[in-house]
């Protein structure tokens, strides 16, 4: 009996021991498997993460590809840009070394004309000094020459007349001169209503200053006269001169209008100051 309760709890104990083996190897498998679907789910989340990482890795090169080409595009786009300052400028210095040369240039032309202009503006003024000088001999020398002359005004003029003729005729019978040589004598000016003056050249200036000296005095009454022949000068001069010697003659002083100057009694009287000019 005692065995057999011993026999019974040994089974039992067996029993009670392959009832845990199989416990065991059931969560054993139960480990394994959830082992082997951990171990997929890492397998399959490392191959998703690699196909990511893949992808992601391949967008970000993309993304720095482009960037690199932009990078380039956009350097190259300043380097032409650089260029095309440093071209400018190198346009520029050489329009400003250009200018610069022409401003230059332009100086040293403004200085030789200045130079120019202050060398003509001396010809010129010795020029017209020279030309004055020589106005002033030539109305020496012409004052000179028609001191040999007399104007006779008022003779009647008739058509192919002897003037030297008429002019001796005059000097022997007005002035008693029957021997005057005459160098010439012959009218001046164009025709017209009036007769035409008369030129007297006197061989001798003596002659000349007898007839002139007695003129008033042996033409009282005739209906021309003689007077001095002056130049153009000497007739502006007796023009401006006209009302002092209208006040002088008033004033019975008998002035006398020789060589551009008014003289009483060989005193140069000087013109009335509303007259000068």
């Amino acid at each position: 009996m005692e065995k057999m309760g011993r026999s019974k709890k040994g089974k039992s104990q067996e029993d009670q021991g392959d009832g845990k083996n199989d416990t065991g190897d059931q969560k054993s498998n139960q480990i394994s498997s959830e082992l082997h679907d951990l171990k997929e789910i890492v397998i399959n989340g490392f191959a998703t993460l690699k196909h990511d990482f893949k992808e992601m890795n391949t967008k970000i090169e993309s993304v720095i590809i482009q960037g690199q080409q932009k990078l380039e595009d956009k350097v190259f786009e300043l380097e032409k840009k650089q260029k095309n300052l440093s071209d400018n400028f190198g346009e520029v210095e050489k329009s400003i070394q250009y200018h610069g040369d022409e401003v230059e240039e332009v100086k040293t032309k403004n200085e030789k004309l200045h130079q120019d202009l202050y060398n003509s503006t001396q010809e010129l003024n010795n020029t017209k000094m020279a030309l004055d000088q020589l106005k002033i001999q030539i109305e020496k020398q012409e004052r000179y020459a028609r001191g040999f002359n007399l104007r006779v005004i008022g003779i009647t003029e008739e058509e192919g007349e002897d003037v030297i003729k008429k002019i001796s005729d005059i000097m022997d019978k007005k002035f008693d001169m029957k021997q005057l040589l005459l160098e010439n004598a012959y009218r001046i000016g164009r025709r017209g209503e009036r007769p035409r003056h008369i030129i007297v050249k006197f061989l001798r200036r003596p002659d000349r200053q007898i007839v002139l000296a007695k003129a008033r005095e042996k033409l009282n009454g005739e209906s021309y006269y003689i007077t001095v022949d002056l130049t153009q000068e000497e007739l502006a001069q007796k023009r401006a001169a006209k009302p002092t010697m209208d006040r002088l003659f008033k004033e019975n002083l008998r002035p006398r209008f020789r060589n551009g100057k008014i003289y009483v009694n060989n005193t140069v009287i000087p013109l009335d100051k509303q007259v000068i000019v």
